[in-house]
């Protein structure tokens, strides 16, 4: 229970795209909170996807703590692989230094995480406890 609430929504947002800019504020105009999963190695423009006729740019790293300020930041992994495909090492090495970078650029305790494209399995889950993440979601 939250301040004597038995029932809670959350909102989370995945990448670090630019379209989180206008999220964001609106989120701000209505004292709203949500969790923003980034990928620390792919926080520059440069990077981008396209979904279905958009193009979607990451945004650079300068200035993300201002702009996410008052939100929660969770891991993403450094470069949004499907971890269920990856050797142990490699899984490691995309949650920590993830965790590691956003918790220096934002200067703040990383606790939660989103896979990436929802994929995980129990060894997933294992090393993510190596790495003190306390939750993950799909």
């Amino acid at each position: 229970m939250w301040d004597g609430k038995q029932k809670a929504v959350t909102f989370s947002y995945d990448d670090g795209v630019c379209q989180d800019r206008r999220l964001v504020d609106m989120f701000n105009y209505y004292h709203v909170k949500a969790t923003f999963n980034l990928n620390s190695g792919m926080q520059t423009y440069a990077s981008h996807y396209d979904f279905g006729n958009v193009r979607v740019h990451h945004m650079n790293a300068e200035g993300l703590k201002e702009l996410y300020k008052g939100h929660e930041i969770a891991a993403h992994t450094l470069t949004h692989q499907d971890l269920t495909k990856l050797d142990k090492d490699t899984v490691y090495n995309e949650v920590y230094l993830d965790k590691q970078n956003l918790e220096r650029m934002f200067d703040c305790q990383i606790t939660g995480m989103a896979y990436p494209y929802g994929t995980y399995n129990d060894e997933v889950v294992q090393i993510l406890k190596k790495c003190k993440i306390q939750y993950a979601r799909s």
